[in-house]
């Protein structure tokens, strides 16, 4: 439940800030003032996860711009590219995130052979 409110929380923040196929402003001050930096493929893929678990009323247009924003560019673009890669294999529904086990350590140190954690097709 803390996680759809927070996720709605962005959403409601970030809905004044959507472009087409990406946000427009990506840095901004802690009190949400002072916006600047362009775009984010990392930010995109990341509000089109949390649309997965929010009730807010613009998270398709998250999704949608998820599968339309350009490729990033520039000094950070392997770090945004990655966390991109990661949205659109579990937006997808092809690809999850599976955390420890009910019971189970988290790695490294699991000793259960059915504890496992990661990125594992989705069956």
């Amino acid at each position: 439940m803390r996680m759809k409110t927070q996720v709605q929380k962005y959403h409601t923040f970030f809905s004044d800030h959507l472009g087409v196929d990406n946000i427009t402003q990506s840095v901004f001050q802690l009190d949400g003032t002072g916006a600047s930096g362009g775009g984010s493929t990392a930010l995109t893929g990341k509000f089109a996860v949390g649309a997965l678990a929010s009730d807010a009323p613009n998270k398709a247009t998250f999704v949608r711009n998820l599968w339309g924003v350009a490729q990033q560019y520039g000094e950070w673009r392997y770090d945004e590219e990655g966390v991109y890669l990661l949205a659109l294999l579990h937006v997808s529904g092809k690809w999850h995130f599976e955390l420890a086990a009910h019971g189970c350590e988290p790695w490294p140190y699991r000793k259960a052979r059915h504890c496992r954690r990661g990125l594992v097709p989705h069956k």
